[in-house]
């Protein structure tokens, strides 16, 4: 039985204004969301009948922003469905009572959570003033979601660029000798800020180097500190390159990428013949 990744873009609105992100600039009354009807038949495309096993990771925008969140959640709530990882701002998880209750019904394999270095630097890259306190509400999701829903794997998601390089390793020791956060803390993904959209407002933030990248993640790679409790290291590098490995992905209205790298050919050419009568398929290849 083969694993196949299939990245979920539920909608591109998201109520936050991150320099960074290619989102940022798309408001409600633009934005588009996913019909789940393509989303269920993508599913039965990937399942091929049970032969193989998916691994969704459900994201945008801001996916708990859309409509429809909550009955795609139910729907993904399915056997050919070995596991689901959700990717928030938090916000709306953190705020919303009765949104937690229902995320923590579905349980998620992981909930993937945004959060920066500081408070300031979070501020900085996550809509200035608007984003004021969410560094706090982050902390406090994380120790929630644990307390809650014990089963769930938790991760941080921050991004890292030249104005903040050198307070990461700060930013991770901090977690490492808080024991209650970093017990909390299933694993950390740090993701290198690239300015590769014009639209980004992205002043004051700056591209660190490939040397300076390739410096940084051999730091960390060698400090013996930021392995957990039983030895393994929580740290994980992000780049172009791991998008590669989510070999499927779906975003509004019908649009379906595929990426041959990890997958067989003789699959990879069923699939496109018949996901085209539902999808606008773009094929990337290596």
């Amino acid at each position: 039985m083969t694993s196949i990744a299939l990245r979920v873009l539920l909608t591109n609105y998201c109520p936050e204004s991150c320099r960074h992100c290619s989102f940022s600039r798309v408001h409600s009354d633009n934005s588009e969301e996913l019909d789940p009807l393509l989303l269920a038949k993508c599913v039965e495309l990937i399942s091929n009948d049970h032969a193989n096993k998916i691994t969704v990771v459900l994201t945008g925008g801001e996916p708990t922003a859309a409509k429809n969140f909550i009955p795609v959640m139910n729907q993904l709530n399915d056997s050919r469905i070995s596991k689901l990882m959700l990717a928030t701002n938090g916000i709306a998880l953190y705020r919303q009572k009765d949104l937690f209750k229902s995320v923590k019904k579905f349980c998620p394999d992981t909930i993937s959570l945004s959060m920066e270095t500081t408070k300031e630097d979070h501020d900085l890259l996550r809509g200035g003033a608007g984003a004021s306190g969410n560094h706090q509400l982050v902390s406090e999701l994380l120790k929630k979601v644990k307390d809650e829903m014990a089963e769930t794997e938790t991760s941080i998601n921050s991004v890292v660029f030249a104005e903040n390089l050198q307070k990461v390793t700060g930013f991770l020791h901090g977690f490492r000798q808080n024991r209650l956060l970093w017990k909390h803390l299933d694993f950390v993904r740090l993701m290198r800020f690239r300015r590769e959209t014009p639209s980004i407002n992205a002043a004051g933030i700056s591209e660190i180097t490939d040397d300076q990248w390739t410096e940084f993640q051999q730091l960390i790679k060698n400090d013996e500190s930021l392995k957990d409790f039983n030895g393994r290291y929580k740290v994980y590098f992000l780049d172009k390159s791991h998008e590669k490995r989510l070999a499927i992905a779906i975003s509004p209205p019908n649009k379906l990428t595929i990426s041959n790298s990890n997958l067989d050919q003789q699959f990879v050419d069923q699939f496109i013949e018949v996901a085209r009568d539902c999808f606008d398929v773009i094929v990337e290849n290596d």
